[in-house]
C-alpha cells in the first residue's frame, strides 16, 4: 500500500490537462455538427461525427473541447440549428460567443457505404484556417472514420500523443451501428426538445448494446427532463453498481446523489462520499466535496463540512504546486518519478492478479481511475475553479468547525486569533499565502494581497491595532502602501467599504500605526487587504483587541424614523454568494469595470421593478435578475429572469409605458454578431415576454466583436417612450460617429432617423422629453464634454457644450482634464430627468468622488454639479417614484435603495466644482443645525483622526496623511508628501500662537508645530529630549502645552522652549486638562493628579470601585473637575465631594465615555471608541443630551473640540467633519 500512496499522489495529477500546469498550454475549441456537402443528409451523421471527434480531441491534452450543451445552446441562440453550418461568418460567430480560441468543423461525403470526412479548424485571433484533415471510412464504422481522422488532424497539428491519450481517441463505446444510430438521434431529439422521442432512442440504442453505458446514462438524463426523478434515480444506480469504475459510472453516481439531496440528504450524502474518496482524484471527487459541505452545514454538522471544503482546498494547492514546478523547468523530474512509480505500480499487479484481498482490489480500481476518460459533464477546469468559492465558504465556517475540532488546519491566507497572544502578520510581506491563489498578480505598479482572520469561538473582535512598515520610492499624493481591514464576507463591490485604512507615503521606510475601534459592532472575522500603489511592503501586524464574547453589551442606537430626509434608505436587495468570486479580482480591475448594471422603474399602482445584471464581462457569464415590490418599500429576493441567454446579457434599461406597463431594453451577445439590443415587456400577471432583437444591423454596424468588454467596446444606448406613443432608441455604436435614433410604434417595425452630429465619438447617451414636447439628448463626447442637445422634431438639434468640472485631472490621458479619461468616464451611466418649472435634473458620475447632481434650466445656464448623497462610485440607476426619486445602489453584497426630493438637502447651499470641500446643512426636530463638510477627493473613505477649534475660528482636522484647516472660505491642507510631520495626527492643540499636533503612534517623543499666523505646507518637529517612548496626552492652558508620554514623563512647554519635565510614579497620563493656573491629569493605572508648582499631588478620586483609566479630563467654569474613565462612566469633583454618574442610574449614557470638554453650564462628551455610539453628547450635572444628524448616527466619531462661538465640531473616521450649532 505504500507504493499505491505514492503512485494515487503522482498519477491523480498526471492525469490533469496540461493547462492546469502551463496556463493556456490547451487550445480551447469547439466542435460544430459537419455537413453532408451534397443532400441534405441524415442528422444524426452530422452530429454523431462532431460528437466522435469532440470526444476523441478531449482525450489529447493538447485541446479543451467546449461541452456539448453549451454548444448547442449557443447554436439554438443563434439560429443555426438548421443553417448551413459551414458557412465561414457563422462559424466566426460562434468562436467570439463560445470564447474559443478555434473552431474545428468539418463536411463528409457518402458514395453507398462509404464515407469521405473532411475537418477544417479555424483560429480565431486570424480569422483563417490553421489546419486541416482527412480520413475515409465506412458509414457503418463511423467511430473507426473519426478516428482517423482525429489522428490526422493531431499528425499534421505536430501532436505527441501519450498512451493513455492514444487510448482515449481510439475508445470505442460501441461496437453496434444500430446503437450508434438510435444513439445520434435520440441526441438530435434532446436537441429539439423532444425528451419522450429521445428516451425512446437512448433506451433503443442500450437495448441493442447494453454495454452502452452513455446511451444508458442519457436515458437516465432524459427521466429527469420528464420529471421522473425517482425513476432516474433507479436508472442512474442501477448503472453504477454495473459500471463502478467507468466514468459514466461516476456521472450516474453524482446525478443519483444531486437528485436524493432534498427526499433523502443521508443518500445523497452516501453517495458523494463514495465520489470524494475516489483515489485518484478525478472531477467528481471535488464537485462531491462541494456538494458535501452544503448538505453537511444544512445538518449543522460544520466540521464535517469544513473537511469536504478542506479536501478540494488541499488538492488545488497540490496542483498549484506541481504547476509551479513545471514552470520552474522540473518537468524531467517529476515525469521521472512518476514513471518509476508507475513501473513499480504495474509490476506489483502483475504479481497480484489472482489476490482479491482489498489492498489489491483498491490497486486495481485506482489504475481505472487513473486511465479513465473524460466526462461530458465533469471537468478539470471547471472543478479545480471551485477553489474560490471553497475559500469564501472554509473561512466562514471554521469558527464553528474548529471549536468541535480544535486540531483542523486553518483555510489558505486565513489566521485563527490566539487570546493568550492575538497578533496576525506577515515578519516579511508575501511569505504567507494569500487568500485567493491569484491575487498576487501585479498590475504595473500596483500589487495586492487578501488575508483573513477569524475570531475563536467565545470571543469577539472590539477592536484592531494595524501595523504596516513600507516605503514609496518616489512618493506623490497618488502613491502609496496601505493596509485595509474589511468585514467577512467580501462583497462585490468592496474597495469602498473598508471598516478602517492606514497607508504611507514616505519615501523612507517608515512603520505607522493605528488603532481602528469597531464602536460596539463587533467583529468575529476580518479580512485584511495590503496593496502597493507604487509603493513597496516590508512587512505588516495587526493585533486584536478581544472581549468574551458573553460580556453584555450595548446595541447601536436605531435610527428613529422621524421625517423624511435626502438619501434615505427604504429597502435593501441582497446579492446573494453566487457573486463572491468575484472579490478575488484585483480591486485594480474592478475599479474599471463597467457600472451599467442597474434598472429601477416606479409603475405606479403596479408596484415597481428593479433589474441588475449579475457576473463579469469578458470571465464569463452575464445574467440579469429582477425584483418586484408592491409599494417600494418591501421587495421580493432577487430572481434570474427568463430572457437571459447563454451568454452575456448587460446593461439593463426600465422605461414605463404609456399603458403603465414596464419595458425592459438591455444589450446582449446571444446570436455572435456582438452587442445587440434586446427587448422584453411586462404582462399583466406580472410575467416577461419572451426576448425580441431590436434590428439595428438594418440601420447601422454596431458589431465590435462577440468578446466585447471593455467599457469603450459596450453598446450604449438610451430608450423612451415620446408622447406619440413612439418607442424611441438613441445608440451609440462602439467604434462609430453620432448618436443614431431609431423609432417604432410597435417594437416590430423601426425606423431610422436622422443621425445626431455625425462627426463627434458618443458614449453614455441618455434621451427625454420633457412637459413641453421637446427632446434632449445629453451624451459624453470623445473630449470628455458633456453634450447636450434640443430637438423639436427629432431632425434639428441645436447643441450646448459643457465641462462638468471634476477633480479627475490626474487621471486623465488625452482627454478632458476636467472631468477624467474617456474609458473612466464610459464606465459610468448618465441620467436626465425633467423638472417642471426648473428645467431639467442631470446625474452623473464624477470618476473621482462619486455621483453628481446638477439641477439646471438649458436654456439660461450651464449645469452646475454637485454630489449626490450616500452614493459613490459604485453601479447606480434613478428613476422617478411620483413626485421624488428613487436611487439603487449597489453597495457592497447589497443593492440600496433610497429617496431623493432633489439629491442634497434643502439648507444645502450650492457646493461648486472649484470647492475643495464638500458642504452640506440639515436641522434636526430640535432646531439644531448640522453642517457636514468632506474633502471631495477624499469622498470615497474621509477619514478623520483628531479635531481642534482655534481661538481664531480656524477649525482643524487631521486626516490619514496630514491635516486640513478652514475657517470661512479660507481653506489650508498639507500632508506628509508636503512636508507635514507625520502621519494619522491623534491630538490637534491651539495654544497660544501656535498649533500642535501629536500622534500618538509615531514610537518617539516629538510634536509637529506650526505658527497660527503663518500656515505651511512643512510642520517644524519640535522634540521632549526629557521624555521617552511616545506621546499619550496633550492639553493646552493659558499659554502653556502640557504633555504627557508613554515613559511616564510630563512636560510644560511654553512658546518653543521646554519649561520643565516630571515623572509619573508607575504610569503614564492619558488625559490633561488645564484651565488658567489649573492643571490635572489622569493616567493609565487609573490615577489622578494636581500639578501644584512643579510637583504632581495624587488624588483618590476611585478608592471605592477600583482603579479604571482615565480617558478624559475638564475643568469647569466653577472649577469642577469632570473625569471620564474606561468602564466607570463619569465623575465630577465638586465642593469637595465626587460623584459618579453611569447607565445604572440613567443619569449618563456610556460606561465608558472617552474625550469630554466643559463650558460654562456643564460637559461635552462623546463615547470611548469601543462604545456603541448613541450620539455626541451633553451633560449638565443631572441628565444627559445626545445629538446626532437626522440622517444618520455617527456611529464612528474619533475626536471633537468646542470652539469660542459655542459650536461643537465633530470628526468621524468615515463620514467627515461636523459642526454643530445648538438652537438654545
Amino acid at each position: 500500500m505504500r507504493i499505491l500512496a505514492v503512485v494515487i499522489v503522482i498519477l491523480t495529477f498526471a492525469a490533469l490537462p496540461a493547462k492546469a500546469f502551463a496556463e493556456g498550454a490547451a487550445t480551447s475549441v469547439t466542435v460544430m455538427p459537419f455537413v453532408m456537402l451534397e443532400g441534405d443528409g441524415d442528422a444524426w451523421v452530422g452530429k454523431a461525427l462532431s460528437d466522435l471527434v469532440a470526444q476523441k480531441l478531449s482525450a489529447s491534452a493538447k485541446f479543451d473541447v467546449l461541452e456539448r450543451d453549451k454548444l448547442q445552446a449557443f447554436l439554438k441562440e443563434m439560429e443555426l440549428q438548421k443553417s448551413g453550418f459551414a458557412d465561414a461568418d457563422a462559424i466566426k460567430r460562434l468562436g467570439g460567443l463560445a470564447q474559443v480560441d478555434a473552431v474545428i468543423y468539418g463536411n463528409y461525403t457518402q458514395d453507398g457505404s462509404n464515407i469521405k470526412l473532411h475537418l477544417l479548424e479555424m483560429d480565431m485571433k486570424s480569422q483563417s484556417i490553421i489546419q486541416q484533415a482527412e480520413a475515409d471510412g465506412k458509414i457503418d464504422d463511423l467511430a473507426a472514420a473519426a478516428d482517423a481522422l482525429v489522428m490526422d488532424f493531431l499528425k499534421k497539428q505536430g501532436a505527441t500523443l501519450s498512451d493513455a491519450e492514444a487510448r482515449g481517441i481510439h475508445f470505442r463505446a460501441t461496437d453496434s451501428t444500430t446503437s450508434l444510430q438510435h444513439f445520434y438521434r435520440g441526441m438530435d431529439n434532446y436537441d429539439n426538445g423532444r425528451y419522450e422521442d429521445a428516451y425512446g432512442d437512448f433506451t433503443a440504442a442500450a437495448k441493442q448494446d447494453s454495454r452502452y453505458l452513455d446511451a444508458r446514462l442519457w436515458g437516465g438524463k432524459m427521466l429527469e427532463y420528464l420529471d421522473m426523478n425517482d425513476q432516474a434515480v433507479l436508472a442512474y444506480t442501477k448503472l453504477h453498481a454495473d459500471a463502478p469504475d467507468a466514468v459514466e459510472g461516476r456521472d450516474a453516481l453524482f446525478f443519483a446523489a444531486k437528485l436524493s439531496e432534498a427526499a433523502n440528504p443521508d443518500k445523497a450524502i452516501e453517495r458523494y462520499k463514495e465520489l470524494a474518496a475516489l483515489m485518484p482524484k478525478i472531477p467528481h471527487s471535488l464537485e462531491a466535496d462541494m456538494r458535501l459541505s452544503f448538505l453537511y452545514e444544512k445538518q449543522g454538522k460544520p466540521a464535517l463540512a469544513y473537511h469536504a471544503l478542506q479536501d478540494l482546498n488541499d488538492f488545488r494547492e497540490q496542483v498549484d504546486k506541481l504547476k509551479a514546478s513545471f514552470e520552474a523547468g522540473q518537468q524531467r523530474e517529476v515525469r521521472r518519478q512518476a514513471f518509476n512509480s508507475i513501473k513499480d505500480f504495474m509490476r506489483l499487479l502483475s504479481q497480484n492478479r489472482d489476490d482479491l484481498s482489498d489492498d489489491n482490489e483498491a490497486l486495481l480500481g485506482g489504475l481505472a481511475d487513473i486511465t479513465m476518460r473524460q466526462s461530458r459533464f465533469f471537468r478539470w477546469d471547471n472543478a479545480l475553479g471551485l477553489y474560490r468559492g471553497a475559500a469564501m465558504r472554509m473561512v466562514a465556517l471554521y469558527r464553528a468547525a474548529v471549536a468541535a475540532e480544535p486540531e483542523l488546519k486553518a483555510p489558505r491566507g486565513t489566521f485563527y486569533v490566539d487570546p493568550e497572544h492575538p497578533v496576525i502578520g506577515d515578519a516579511k510581506f508575501g511569505d504567507a499565502k494569500s487568500l485567493f491563489f491569484n491575487d498576487t498578480k501585479q498590475y504595473g505598479e500596483w500589487q495586492e494581497r487578501f488575508y483573513a482572520a477569524v475570531v475563536p469561538k467565545g470571543y469577539t473582535a472590539e477592536g484592531v491595532t494595524l501595523r504596516v512598515t513600507g516605503y514609496v520610492p518616489s512618493p506623490t499624493a497618488t502613491t502609496d502602501y496601505t493596509l485595509r481591514v474589511f468585514g467577512f464576507p467580501l462583497g462585490k463591490n468592496f474597495y469602498n467599504n473598508w471598516i478602517g485604512v492606514v497607508y504611507g507615503q514616505t519615501a523612507n521606510v517608515t512603520t505607522l500605526q493605528k488603532d481602528i475601534a469597531f464602536h460596539g459592532r463587533n467583529r468575529d472575522i476580518l479580512v485584511f487587504q495590503l496593496i502597493e500603489n507604487a509603493g513597496k511592503i516590508k512587512d505588516w501586524q495587526v493585533e486584536f483587541k478581544l472581549r468574551k464574547a458573553e460580556e453584555p453589551k450595548a446595541q447601536p442606537k436605531a435610527q428613529a424614523p422621524g421625517t423624511f430626509h435626502e438619501g434615505q434608505e427604504i429597502a435593501r436587495l441582497h446579492v446573494e454568494e453566487v457573486d463572491a468570486a468575484g472579490t478575488s479580482d484585483p480591486q485594480y480591475v474592478e475599479q474599471y469595470a463597467s457600472k451599467k448594471r442597474l434598472a429601477i422603474v416606479d409603475l405606479g399602482s403596479r408596484g415597481a421593478w428593479a433589474v441588475v445584471s449579475r457576473g463579469d464581462l469578458g470571465t464569463g457569464k452575464t445574467d440579469l435578475w429582477a425584483s418586484r415590490s408592491k409599494d417600494s418599500a418591501d421587495w421580493q429576493p432577487l430572481a434570474i429572469m427568463s430572457v437571459n441567454s447563454m451568454s452575456q446579457d448587460f446593461a439593463p434599461k426600465l422605461v414605463r409605458a404609456e399603458d403603465g406597463a414596464a419595458r425592459l431594453f438591455w444589450i446582449s451577445n446571444r446570436r455572435g454578431l456582438g452587442w445587440e439590443i434586446w427587448t422584453s415587456g411586462l404582462s399583466k400577471d406580472d410575467t416577461w415576454s419572451e426576448p425580441a432583437r431590436v434590428p439595428l444591423d438594418k440601420f447601422m454596424t454596431t458589431a465590435s466583436g462577440s468578446r466585447a468588454a471593455a467599457v469603450t467596446d459596450l453598446l450604449d444606448f438610451d430608450a423612451i417612450q415620446d408622447k406619440q406613443g413612439r418607442w424611441i432608441l438613441a445608440v451609440c455604436p462602439p467604434g462609430g460617429r453620432g448618436i443614431r435614433l431609431i423609432a417604432s410604434s410597435d417594437l416590430e417595425k423601426w425606423e431610422v432617423l436622422p443621425v445626431v452630429e455625425e462627426d463627434r465619438r458618443f458614449f453614455d447617451p441618455a434621451f427625454m422629453q420633457d412637459g413641453t414636447a421637446t427632446y434632449w439628448l445629453g451624451a459624453i463626447d470623445g473630449d470628455a464634454h458633456f453634450r447636450l442637445m434640443k430637438s423639436f422634431d427629432l431632425k434639428a438639434w441645436s447643441p450646448h457644450d459643457y465641462e462638468l468640472g471634476s477633480y479627475s485631472r490626474h487621471w486623465s490621458s488625452g482627454g478632458n482634464g476636467n472631468y477624467g479619461s474617456v474609458a473612466q468616464v464610459a464606465a459610468f451611466p448618465l441620467s436626465m430627468f425633467d423638472v417642471p418649472g426648473k428645467g431639467m435634473t442631470l446625474l452623473f458620475s464624477d470618476t473621482m468622488t462619486g455621483l453628481q447632481y446638477a439641477t439646471f434650466n438649458p436654456e439660461l445656464e450651464p449645469p452646475s454639479p454637485d454630489l449626490v448623497r450616500d452614493i459613490s462610485l459604485e453601479p447606480y440607476a434613478a428613476a422617478r417614484f411620483g413626485q421624488d426619486y428613487i436611487a439603487a445602489a449597489w453597495q457592497g453584497d447589497d443593492i440600496v435603495l433610497r429617496k431623493y426630493r432633489r439629491f442634497a438637502f434643502p439648507l444645502n447651499a450650492m457646493n461648486t466644482a472649484s470647492d475643495p470641500l464638500y458642504h452640506e446643512t440639515e436641522e434636526d426636530a430640535g432646531g439644531n443645525r448640522w453642517d457636514r463638510r468632506i474633502a471631495r477627493t477624499r469622498y470615497v473613505m474621509p477619514d478623520v483622526t483628531a479635531v481642534g477649534a482655534a481661538p481664531d475660528g480656524r477649525a482643524w482636522w487631521g486626516i490619514e496623511t496630514g491635516v486640513m484647516g478652514l475657517k470661512g472660505k479660507d481653506f489650508f491642507v498639507s500632508d506628509v508628501s508636503m512636508g507635514f510631520f507625520y502621519h494619522q495626527v491623534t491630538d490637534i492643540v491651539p495654544c497660544g500662537e501656535r498649533i500642535w499636533f501629536a500622534a500618538r503612534r509615531l514610537d518617539k517623543p516629538e510634536l509637529g508645530v506650526m505658527l497660527s499666523t503663518r500656515l505651511e505646507n512643512a510642520t517644524e518637529k519640535f522634540a521632549l529630549p526629557e521624555a521617552g517612548g511616545h506621546v499619550t496626552a496633550i492639553s493646552c492652558g493659558g499659554d502653556t502645552l502640557y504633555v504627557g508620554t508613554s515613559g511616564g514623563e510630563f512636560t510644560a512647554i511654553k512658546g518653543a522652549e521646554t519649561l520643565y519635565t516630571l515623572h509619573f510614579p508607575g504610569s503614564f497620563a492619558t488625559a490633561i486638562a488645564a484651565s488658567g493656573d489649573a492643571v490635572w491629569a489622569g493616567t493609565q493605572a487609573g490615577g489622578l493628579f494636581h500639578l501644584v508648582g512643579k510637583e504632581m499631588k495624587a488624588e483618590g478620586f476611585q478608592k471605592e470601585d477600583g482603579a479604571v483609566a482615565v480617558t478624559g479630563l475638564a475643568i469647569g467654569a466653577k472649577g469642577e473637575i469632570w473625569v471620564a474613565t474606561d468602564g466607570g462612566g463619569l465623575r465630577r469633583f465638586a465642593d469637595g465631594k465626587w460623584k459618579q454618574f453611569t447607565p445604572v442610574d440613567k443619569s449618563f449614557p456610556y460606561f465608558s465615555p472617552g474625550k469630554i470638554k466643559a463650558d460654562a453650564g456643564g460637559v461635552w462628551f462623546m463615547p470611548g471608541p469601543y462604545e456603541v455610539a448613541q450620539g455626541i453628547g451633553y451633560f449638565d450635572g443631572t441628565m444627559a443630551a445626545l445629538f446626532d444628524p437626522p440622517s444618520h448616527n455617527i456611529f464612528d466619531p474619533i475626536d471633537f473640540d468646542v470652539a469660542s462661538d459655542g459650536s461643537v465640531w465633530v470628526g468621524s473616521e468615515s463620514s467627515g467633519i461636523y459642526r454643530l450649532e445648538r438652537k438654545h
